[in-house]
């Protein structure tokens, strides 16, 4: 066995060096003057471009995750820092987005009750006329018996309405219905930021003190005074529902930019840039098409090796 050959078996790699006349050189076509060190236990160029496929395909997959999520977290890994943030931040927007619905529905618990003090409130303006009528000493016994009833009726109407409005079940028209009629609204994420709207009772204030019959001229006169306190009490009832209303509506206003800033703010650590995810995942593509394309060449290095020793 010539040494040659023994180096072969031993160390598997073939040292050529190889120069410009040599006729090694025709068969490996090295064109210029120069040495070529060629292995074949060890191929490094394809390990180095498998290495770089597997990088290009992993930045690939992660490219078409955040295009098919739209979102450039995916998991904790992607961004940890930024993903405690950006929790952060849609607890907090949740919070403000449930604040301001809350506000809404108490709005609209503010406006039915003011509904139904308004119906009162032109209820007791005409048993007012009634009563200036009946006071009246032109009226007939038979007009006044007829704005008796009528009169009578209305005030069935506001005990009514004041037992049948309600919000969700909440009676707060008629504090004596019993339960707590009370509504406490949350009005944002932060604790002990509430409202509390007052239930009422408004037989208290309206027909508690009315009397039933104006059917003589003192009854009748007698009943404006209370008249005049029912309205007025109404009318208070209505300006603190009015002055909530408007509290409620600022609120709104500013929860709802609140929730928006924070859900922007959010969006600028988690959401992706599709038109920049797009361009990385094209990239990638193509250097893990031209990575196969080298890594097929690499593996052929160690093929030329058997056409040196035919």
């Amino acid at each position: 066995m010539t040494p040659a050959m023994t180096r072969i078996t031993i160390n598997l790699e073939i040292d050529f060096f190889a120069y410009y006349r040599f006729s090694i050189c025709r068969k490996v076509n090295i064109k210029k003057w120069g040495f070529l060190i060629m292995r074949i236990n060890t191929n490094i160029n394809s390990m180095r471009t498998q290495e770089y496929m597997r990088q290009n395909q992993d930045k690939m997959n992660t490219a078409m995750n955040r295009l098919s999520s739209g979102k450039s977290i995916n998991s904790a890994a992607d961004d940890a820092a930024g993903l405690a943030i950006a929790t952060r931040m849609r607890a907090k927007e949740g919070g403000l987005v449930v604040g301001a619905r809350n506000t809404q529905d108490a709005m609209s618990a503010l406006r039915t009750g003011d509904s139904a003090l308004q119906s009162m409130s032109n209820i007791l303006l005409r048993m007012r006329d009634l009563a200036t009528q009946a006071s009246s000493g032109t009226n007939g016994t038979t007009d006044v018996t007829s704005v008796g009833k009528e009169y009578a009726q209305l005030k069935a109407e506001i005990d009514h309405i004041a037992e049948k409005t309600n919000f969700n079940g909440k009676a707060f028209l008629n504090a004596d219905a019993g339960g707590d009629a009370d509504i406490s609204v949350q009005l944002s994420d932060a604790s002990g930021d509430t409202l509390v709207i007052q239930s009422l009772n408004t037989k208290d204030l309206t027909t508690a003190n009315l009397g039933d019959d104006i059917t003589t001229n003192e009854l009748a006169a007698a009943e404006l005074d209370k008249l005049d306190t029912a309205i007025q009490s109404i009318a208070d009832a209505r300006a603190t529902f009015g002055s909530q209303l408007n509290r409620l509506d600022h609120n709104l206003n500013n929860v709802t930019s609140q929730a928006t800033n924070m859900a922007a703010a959010a969006s600028q650590i988690e959401d992706a840039d599709m038109a920049k995810e797009m361009s990385e995942m094209t990239k990638f593509k193509i250097l893990n098409e031209a990575g196969i394309s080298m890594l097929s060449q690499a593996n052929q290095t160690p093929q030329m090796v058997s056409k040196l020793l035919q």
